[in-house]
């Protein structure tokens, strides 16, 4: 064997990827991390900002909170006909609406205004409730409740009785009637038995005995958690007050709920036993129908913090179970409409203001559309939330008892 052939060819160089392989796997590896911060940050904006909007859900939509009068508008003129209001906010009140006049000591009933200037009303005086009329520099507050402090302002009659609730006893105003027909009434979140006082002469001219009551996180009455669930809990309290209308003689109930008391009214008849074969009619005035898409709607109208772009539904989505989660809120229990079809056979009245920035007016169109067969509905134009008497107290008033004449003894 010679030199040559005993020495090994040298190894063949190992070949080199192509350039745009090589490339392509750095872009995969490079998109890859890419998609996994954005995930990260993905996960980071939606858990802090459904946890913010979840937050404002419960302040803002749960919470019950009970504030005194600021008093901040001020009388500019008074005579014995007329008194000028300079409201602090421009947007407060409409013009057009009965509103209360509130200050230390005393209350009066004004009509609509019969001129304006920037945020100055001049009203017409309906009533002197309580108190004697305020002088000029006085400083009010214009109140949407238009009656306080209880029935004896209507010059009704009227005792207070306590209710037996789950919970324990909740005062409730009872103003008698001729007949043996009760109305239970229930007012909104965070409102009081006053807010019914404007409806009660109607119920009271047609006859009926009326229980205004009070229920669960009320002042006066039992106390939980302080947070509203729009029916899903409180109305076993109702409830409690239809059984107390039966045992003291009434041979027939109509049920009235305002904005909250509304959707307390609706949860009663889908879940309540006791008492609601006396129940002949509902009059539900700006209720909360669906709770979780007045949500949805408040959400439209915002805007995210900083950036000042529109609240992705899918966020809200996000906030909604949160809030459920953290606070018992069943969205599905507080959404009548979707419930309407299990509506006991009891003929309901909705009345609602079509310009409601709060309630808005579709969710009840939705229940009426429901259930045509039970529901009748009645919109107010440019009455704003519980607002629909103030706008208009004739038509009002007369859509009530054209109502109750209809329901069965």
């Amino acid at each position: 064997m010679n030199a040559r052939s005993s020495v090994s060819p040298p190894a063949p160089a190992p070949e080199r990827p192509p350039a745009t392989s090589a490339r392509r796997h750095r872009w995969r590896r490079g998109a890859g991390w890419t998609a996994l911060v954005l995930g990260v940050l993905v996960l980071i904006v939606y858990g802090l900002g459904g946890w913010y909007f979840a937050g404002q859900i419960r302040s803002d939509g749960l919470a019950v909170t009970h504030t005194p009068p600021g008093y901040e508008d001020l009388v500019v003129a008074v005579d014995a006909d007329t008194v000028t209001v300079r409201a602090h906010d421009e947007g407060q009140d409409q013009p057009g609406e009965v509103v209360g006049l509130w200050w230390s000591g005393g209350y009066a009933q004004l009509g609509p205004a019969t001129s304006t200037a920037g945020t100055d009303q001049v009203r017409p005086v309906r009533a002197v409730l309580w108190g004697t009329l305020p002088g000029v520099g006085t400083s009010v507050e214009l109140d949407g409740f238009a009656v306080r402090p209880d029935p004896s302002a209507l010059n009704l009659p009227f005792s207070e009785v306590p209710i037996a609730t789950p919970l324990g006893e909740a005062p409730a105003w009872l103003v008698p009637g001729a007949s043996d027909t009760w109305a239970v009434v229930a007012h909104g979140r965070g409102a009081e038995r006053a807010e019914a006082l404007r409806v009660i002469p109607t119920l009271h001219r047609a006859g009926l005995t009326v229980l205004d009551i009070t229920y669960r996180n009320d002042e006066g009455a039992p106390q939980t958690d302080g947070l509203a669930r729009f029916g899903q809990e409180e109305w076993p309290d109702l409830q409690a007050a239809v059984v107390y209308a039966v045992d003291h003689g009434a041979d027939g109930v109509v049920l009235y709920g305002l904005s909250m008391g509304g959707g307390m009214d609706l949860a009663y008849l889908l879940h309540g036993t006791a008492g609601l074969d006396a129940v002949r009619g509902v009059v539900l005035d700006a209720p909360t129908a669906d709770f979780g898409a007045t949500i949805e709607q408040a959400a439209d109208e915002r805007t995210l913090p900083l950036l000042g772009l529109p609240i992705p539904d899918s966020l809200v989505t996000v906030a909604k179970w949160i809030e459920s989660t953290r606070d018992d809120v069943s969205w599905s229990q507080v959404d009548y409409v979707a419930q309407a079809g299990d509506l006991p056979e009891i003929p309901i009245l909705i009345l609602h203001g079509a310009d409601d920035a709060r309630i808005y007016p579709a969710t009840s169109r939705a229940l009426a559309a429901a259930r045509p067969d039970l529901v009748t509905l009645v919109e107010f134009p440019d009455a704003g939330h519980v607002l629909s008497w103030n706008a208009d107290p004739g038509r009002y008033e007369a859509e009530v008892t054209a109502f109750l004449a209809t329901l069965s003894p």
